[in-house]
């Protein structure tokens, strides 16, 4: 059999086979994430006899208007340049849009951008004579061109940037004020001002709106009156920060949800905006470091959501330490390792990725600090914890009490003999335990007995109860807020 006949024989074969086998992942040197896409439907089954052709039509509907309106802005913009720009352009520089297509015409030398609408896929296609033809689709509010993450604004603005050797920002942002005019007007006429947001001021009641955040509608695109800039977004937060989270009359409770929901404002304009710069990075560590500090404030408040805190500490952290714009490396992944202490694959992970960075402080006893929690050798642990600084205590403060419940059980497994004793002074000098009265909790859930000389008497057979809601503030974390203001730490000072 030569070798045609041969390849003919196993092509057949190959063709034939209904199953590929594919190694398993603990055989893989190297393991990738790996996506299987189906092809989206345009008209896909709707249950209970839903009008397939209404719903398709809706969503033409929303995709006209999205469309429109992001090319009427793009040209009102362009537009503008003209004048920004003055000499730099020539004579032939033509913006025009018509029919949903809009042309930028830069002169023989650059060529034109031809930017349309592509109804039946529901995208913009773009034909530049830099990059070549490119798609968008609407995500989050923006269009984005899927394989580079780029936003038609962004890509046309770097392109620009290029040709006329100048800084060009099509960024759609131009409200100054802390809260739109427009909302401004709507909430003083509603009486939806909060009390944070008014002032008395020599007699009379002042108002100083912050914008509120606002879940965005299907379809809707944000009004670049409405959007604001990234110098205003510093500006509000560091107002945020100093002015509202200072005053005095309110409680904490109420003040951290005011704060809360206008930092969620705040960070919903840079996603729109998709802006990664020094500002957007160090609001980013602002708002950070406003959820660290409040865990630790409200930990034993029963009407502190911890859950959703937690959950926009590390989507913060992941913009953070993903930002090329990160000074402070070592200190925010050193936060990061410690919030995902539980999880041994990102421990791994973490620090193999790590290798090029300096273990620099603190990031030097944070890995001794995990070597510690992976050993379960807790009172190393915690003597690292008293000396790790604030922002690294602050990050593992809320996983402490689980450290506890399970250096108890231990200590029930090691002591569980006949006249063994353990004084309650030495257990407190290896714990992170305030003294006596943070036993108490612990004793009242059966995890020991203290007796009348003040001794803990551990057993393995105990059997303690579920406990909740113990978590506690320290002491030493305490001493070290006493030294530096709240605001002093979130806004300069975290990195000491």
């Amino acid at each position: 059999m030569n070798n045609i006949a041969k390849y003919r024989s196993f092509l057949r074969i190959f063709l034939k086979a209904k199953t590929i086998r594919i190694p398993s992942s603990n055989n893989l040197l190297v393991q990738r994430n790996i996506s299987v896409f189906t092809p989206l439907k345009s008209n896909p089954p709707y249950p209970n006899g839903t009008n397939n052709n209404n719903i398709s039509s809706d969503i033409k509907l929303h995709y006209e208007k999205i469309s429109n309106e992001t090319l009427e802005s793009l040209t009102e913009r362009l537009d503008e340049l003209s004048d920004d720009l003055g000499d730099l352009i020539s004579d032939e520089y033509d913006v025009s849009f018509s029919n949903g297509v809009l042309n930028l015409k830069l002169g023989e030398e650059n060529g034109t951008y031809v930017i349309n609408k592509q109804t039946p896929n529901l995208q913009i296609w773009l034909s530049s004579p830099v990059s070549g033809p490119k798609r968008f689709d609407f995500i989050d509010n923006t269009w984005i061109y899927k394989r580079t993450g780029e936003s038609l604004h962004e890509l046309l603005a770097k392109e620009l940037t290029e040709i006329f050797s100048t800084e060009i920002n099509l960024n759609k942002s131009e409200c100054t004020l802390m809260c739109p005019k427009d909302e401004v007007d709507m909430r003083i006429k509603n009486n939806l001002v909060n009390s944070l947001e008014k002032f008395v001021i020599n007699s009379k009641i002042e108002y100083k709106l912050v914008k509120e955040y606002g879940r965005p509608a299907a379809g809707k695109i944000i009004k670049s009156s409405e959007l604001r800039t990234l110098e205003t977004l510093l500006k509000t937060t560091k107002y945020l920060i100093r002015e509202v989270y200072s005053r005095e009359k309110f409680d904490f409770v109420s003040k951290y949800e005011f704060i809360f929901d206008r930092l969620r404002a705040i960070r919903q304009d840079i996603i729109i905006e998709r802006c990664d710069s020094e500002i957007s990075n160090k609001i980013h560590e602002i708002i950070l470091c406003f959820y660290l500090i409040s865990d630790y404030k409200l930990c034993a408040s029963d009407k502190y959501d911890e859950y959703l805190n937690h959950q926009h500490l590390k989507e913060v952290l992941h913009l953070i330490i993903s930002s090329k714009y990160c000074t402070n490396k070592n200190w925010f992944y050193s936060v990061y390792l410690l919030l995902n202490l539980k999880n041994f694959t990102s421990i791994n992970n973490t620090l193999k990725t790590w290798k090029s960075l300096n273990l620099e402080y603190p990031m030097d006893e944070c890995v001794n600090f995990a070597r510690a929690y992976l050993n379960k050798n807790y009172v190393k642990l915690f003597e690292i914890y008293k000396r790790l600084p604030l922002l690294c205590q602050l990050a593992f403060h809320r996983r402490i009490p689980e450290i506890e419940i399970d250096m108890l059980k231990i200590m029930n497994c090691a002591y569980s003999f006949k006249n063994s004793i353990y004084p309650v002074e030495s257990f407190l000098k290896i714990s992170l335990f305030n003294g006596r009265h943070s036993l108490e909790k612990y004793e009242d859930k059966n995890f020991f007995r203290i007796d009348m000389d003040n001794n803990i008497l551990f057993s393995k057979f105990n059997s303690p109860t579920e406990i909740t809601d113990v978590r506690e503030r320290y002491d030493f974390i305490d001493e070290k807020l006493s030294d530096i203001t709240d605001v002093d730490f979130m806004l300069e000072s975290y990195c000491i």
